[in-house]
């Protein structure tokens, strides 16, 4: 509810999990936005994944695998 009133360019998520948050905040996104979401574990990385394939927003979503205070910049 509130990437759709707020309708936000990027969207940072820590912590995939099954990606079902993601997919619902994918939805608010402004035109041409993406969501960033980082899953530490591969099982639930490979399972978020084929369901962001399965909703088609594999343009809007970009899903990285590994420990997130390496992967966000300091």
């Amino acid at each position: 509810m509130i990437s759709s009133m707020i309708k936000p360019q990027r969207i940072l998520e820590i912590g995939t999990f099954t990606g079902f948050s993601a997919l619902c905040l994918v939805k608010g996104l402004h035109a041409g936005g993406q969501l960033h979401t980082i899953e530490i574990r591969e099982e639930d990385a490979a399972t978020a994944g084929k369901y962001f394939d399965r909703a088609n927003v594999n343009e809007k979503v970009i899903l990285h695998l590994g420990d997130a205070r390496q992967i966000i910049p300091p």
